[in-house]
């Protein structure tokens, strides 16, 4: 973070907001599962059985040899602890007349480098461990409809729910939808504009446009079931200090404890639409 202070000659009191976006995440993890008092988490997953042809005439086992049932378990260990911190100096703030608002900059920061931090994680994990991949090479505007929703029904062979689905897509493929022969005169996209950035529908999908700085490289859109992954926080703080020992002003902490983690036993209720095959 800079520390230069521009010091006010006359100038106006008002500060320039910078733009910024809500979360493009939010809303897509199961809340099932927690990590309440713990680090790491191991998650238990029954075996499932062999079937049996039914013997009639065997004079024992006829339904088959039985064996206990087993299990496997995935350990999931929390990992991104993040935080910042500045001051505000009471003289600085004086001589720049108060412009720096303590609670303002405070959800500027979280605003601004907080929230596309943590989606570009989240979006990282959901690419790099998707138990689906469907190719898409380079996509224009007369065959992305049919190859979205081509990989859409890769996910239906893997018996992955139609309802709860959503399509995370970059802006820059997101235009050649809207401007594909499909959908122009049938406007199912950009219908409406709600939290988290949805765009209507497609395919039977909630449409969240994400912008192509967020999604991880040679990734053209995701398409990611709600449950599929857990994204917990454990810590969210922050503090304002008010003339703390050594500062005369403020004193701002913030610290976000938070992770992402895809179930294995639902990793294909997660497809990748990559240009080219992911080694």
């Amino acid at each position: 973070m800079a520390s230069t202070v521009n010091y006010a000659s006359k100038a106006s009191p008002k500060v320039v907001d910078r733009f910024k976006l809500s979360s493009r995440t939010e809303g897509l993890f199961s809340n099932k599962y927690d990590f309440v008092g713990v680090r790491t988490l191991r998650l238990y997953t029954n075996d499932l059985v062999t079937l049996n042809d039914y013997s009639r005439t065997a004079s024992a086992n006829r339904y088959g040899t039985p064996a206990e049932l087993g299990d496997t378990y995935q350990e999931m260990a929390m990992s991104q602890d993040k935080s910042f911190v500045y001051t505000i100096d009471k003289g600085n703030s004086s001589d720049q007349l108060n412009i720096k608002q303590a609670n303002a900059t405070l959800k500027e920061n979280i605003d601004c480098v907080v929230i596309p931090a943590v989606d570009k994680y989240r979006l990282s994990v959901l690419k790099a461990k998707a138990g689906l991949e469907h190719v898409t090479g380079t996509m224009t505007k007369a065959n992305i409809v049919e190859t979205i929703m081509t990989a859409a029904g890769e996910m239906s062979d893997e018996l992955v729910p139609l309802s709860g689905r959503v399509l995370l897509i970059k802006q820059s493929e997101y235009i050649k939808c809207k401007l594909s022969d499909q959908i122009m005169g049938n406007d199912v996209l950009g219908k409406t504009v709600i939290t988290n950035g949805t765009m209507g529908n497609l395919d039977s999908m909630e449409v969240r446009v994400v912008p192509d700085s967020y999604m991880p490289t040679g990734t053209n859109f995701l398409i990611v079931w709600k449950g599929a992954a857990l994204a917990p926080v454990k810590i969210k703080d922050y503090k304002i200090h008010t003339d703390p020992p050594g500062v005369s002003g403020n004193l701002v902490e913030f610290r976000m404890y938070h992770d992402c983690f895809v179930l294995d036993t639902k990793a294909k209720g997660i497809l990748r639409g990559v240009t080219t095959a992911t080694a």
